[in-house]
C-alpha cells in the first residue's frame, strides 16, 4: 500500500498543468489582481486585505508592497476628507512603514 501511495504521488507530480500547490508568487500575483479590483471599486478595506495577502505571499513583490501602500494612502485620503483623523493618520503610517 505505501509503494502504491508513492507511485500515486509521483504520478501526480509529473502530470503537466497540474501543480500540487501553488507558488508564493503565483499566490501573490493572485491576491494582487484581487486588489486592483477592489481598488478600483472604491472598496479600500478588501484592496488593502487582498494586498496584504499578496505581499505577505511573497515579501519581495514591489509591486504588492507598493500598491498596499497606494491603498493605506488613499484610505488615509478618504479618512482625512470625512474627519477621521484618527483612522487616517494610522493609514497614512502603515503607508509610510511600506516605504523603503
Amino acid at each position: 500500500m505505501p509503494l502504491l501511495l508513492l507511485v500515486l504521488t509521483l504520478v501526480l507530480m509529473l502530470v503537466p498543468g497540474r501543480p500540487l500547490a501553488a507558488l508564493p508568487e503565483d499566490e501573490a500575483r493572485i491576491q494582487n489582481r484581487e486588489g486592483v479590483l477592489r481598488a478600483r471599486r472604491g472598496d479600500w478595506d478588501r484592496a488593502i486585505a487582498a494586498f496584504t495577502r499578496a505581499h505577505r505571499a511573497d515579501p519581495f513583490d514591489e509591486t504588492a508592497r507598493a500598491n498596499l501602500a497606494s491603498a493605506h494612502n488613499n484610505l488615509g485620503v478618504m479618512n482625512c476628507r470625512n474627519r477621521r483623523f484618527p483612522e487616517g493618520i494610522a493609514h497614512f503610517e502603515a503607508a509610510r512603514a511600506l516605504k523603503r
